[in-house]
């Protein structure tokens, strides 16, 4: 089965037996650990999924729980409230001299909090990247996650205890659904984690009075969303994304208890049902992050037939073989392969990249939106960054070799894009001029108005 149609059969599964039913304070076990386990299935049934791990080092680690704990201790004394809490992505990118969120980041810049807000910041792997823009309303996080993670491996057995009945019922029936997939023990520390984390920002929303909360990603805010619906606390998701149909993160039942009370597009873009969320909730606000690089100079130089291809872990080795076998037939052109953010491309693709001369790795820690002004051809299967480069007037190549098979979000899409097949294909694509294929943007102008007017701010 293709990747999307194991999605629905797991959603089916879900519904029909239940999972949902079972829960602990009047909210379900499986919604804080859904995801966890379709990773699961999708790995048992060879579907390659994102892994957003980071690399993780002990140094940073506890040089980074020392300074969370220690801003987290500031802010305790200081003793200030904070109408607004923005959640940072796990990664920031760096656009000109300083790192940034780019969902966040570009919201605080075009709107007037005046410094009512703060934005609390994951570790990445314990690494947070500097200077980074907004420092001073930052406070790190680390020291919460590390917290909720050690919890629940030591006291999960007294936990489980507690709701043992929940636990091994829902256990039952996860078994009778998708078979052995995962141990009590995990299911008990999954949700455990998640349980403590929120608890513990309930705690701090309450401290410092948070009327709103502001994250991309409902898979990094599950646990901050619990948290605010809980406490009757507006919530808005803030859109990462473009999805085309059936995903890992929204499809599928709706729990109200993780659903935000808003999902703030960035454009007006179809379909609007993939969300998971109902569509006269999503509101579109734009892309911030257009206002913000404009006041930026940082283009890379290329040569103008140099091609940028967009890469993600799902389909690593299906683009370099695509790639290489283009660029054997094309020696006067230099592909420039483009990681995805979470991606770490292997010694051995390197190894077999480093062979041809006219295939390098592009530097993923440069802005996307950034690096696309220095390229004229784009190309790759679904990644937004191909919408990304419409957007910004791009000849764009969706490939459909070494077994990729790109999709669109409307099936007038097609009229936009390349099909590149093959070398001929790829040739016409080259050669090819913008004036061929029809525009389209993904993005809207950023609406400070609407924004304000949704969140709720004066």
């Amino acid at each position: 089965m293709d990747p999307q149609s194991i999605i629905k059969y797991i959603v089916e599964k879900e519904i029909s037996y239940g999972l949902y039913d079972y829960k602990i304070d009047n909210s379900s076990i499986y919604s804080r650990i859904r995801y966890g386990v379709r990773r699961v299935i999708l790995e048992k049934n060879n579907v390659p999924v994102l892994d957003p791990k980071n690399r993780i080092s002990g140094v940073l680690v506890i040089k980074s729980c020392l300074t969370s704990l220690w801003q987290l201790l500031k802010l305790f004394i200081r003793n200030k409230d904070y109408s607004s809490a923005f959640f940072a992505f796990p990664r920031v990118d760096k656009i000109g001299s300083v790192y940034l969120d780019k969902f966040t980041d570009p919201i605080v810049e075009n709107v007037d909090f005046k410094n009512d807000y703060i934005i609390f910041d994951y570790g990445r792997g314990g690494e947070h990247l500097k200077p980074r823009l907004h420092e001073k309303q930052i406070v790190y996080l680390d020291i919460l996650s590390v917290y909720s993670n050690l919890y629940s491996e030591i006291g999960w057995k007294h936990f489980y205890k507690r709701y043992q009945l929940e636990f091994d019922s829902l256990n039952k029936v996860l078994k009778k659904a998708f078979g052995d997939i995962l141990s009590i023990n995990d299911l008990v520390k999954s949700f455990l984690a998640s349980y403590v984390y929120s608890n513990v920002l309930k705690y701090i929303y309450k401290r410092f009075s948070i009327k709103r909360v502001i994250g991309p990603s409902r898979a990094y805010m599950s646990a901050p969303f619990f948290a605010a619906n809980q406490m009757g606390i507006k919530s808005f998701e803030i859109q990462h994304g473009i999805t085309y149909g059936e995903s890992q993160m929204y499809s599928g039942f709706r729990d109200p208890m993780v659903l935000p009370s808003f999902f703030l597009a960035f454009g007006n873009n179809k379909p609007l049902d993939v969300y998971g969320i109902d569509e006269n909730r999503i509101v579109n606000i734009g892309w911030a992050l257009t206002n913000y690089i404009d006041k930026v100079d940082n283009k890379e130089f290329y040569q103008p037939n140099d091609v940028l291809v967009i890469s993600d872990p799902e389909i690593t080795d299906s683009i370099i073989k695509a790639v290489v076998k283009l660029a054997v037939y094309n020696p006067m052109i230099t592909f420039y392969i483009r990681p995805h953010p979470h991606e770490i491309i292997n010694k051995q693709q390197l190894a077999f990249i480093n062979t041809y001369n006219n295939v390098k790795v592009q530097n993923k820690s440069i802005n996307i939106s950034v690096v696309l002004q220095s390229f004229n051809h784009v190309i790759g299967e679904d990644s937004t960054v191909l919408y990304e480069a419409l957007a910004v007037n791009k000849k764009v190549g969706k490939l459909f070799m070494e077994g990729l098979c790109s999709h669109y979000l409307e099936a007038a899409d097609k009229e936009c894009f390349w099909e590149i097949h093959d070398q001929y294909d790829f040739k016409m694509f080259i050669n090819g001029s913008l004036r061929e294929k029809k525009s389209k943007c993904i993005y809207s102008p950023f609406n400070k108005e609407l924004f304000c007017k949704t969140l709720g701010l004066k």
